[in-house]
């Protein structure tokens, strides 16, 4: 069986909006919420039409190999 990142990486992004949307006064939004890419400029206009303080992107550095990498996140001024 086969993990991949997309699927990796949406699940982290769910489970943390859940999480940041039980703060008062905090909103996430998810730029994807289903398996489809969304190109790096809908991203940020996605964040621009919400308002966004700041967009996270998340990222399991997914590979071929099989020897694990890290993982990373990368948190963009809108």
């Amino acid at each position: 069986r086969r993990t991949y990142e997309k699927n990796i990486t949406l699940a982290i992004a769910k489970r943390a909006q859940r999480l940041i949307n039980q703060e008062n006064g905090l909103k996430a939004v998810l730029v994807r919420e289903g398996d489809y890419f969304v190109n790096l400029n809908k991203r940020s206009q996605i964040a621009r039409k919400n308002k966004a303080d700041f967009l996270v992107s998340i990222h399991a550095d997914g590979f071929t190999s099989s020897q694990p990498n890290g993982a990373s996140v990368w948190v963009v001024s809108t």
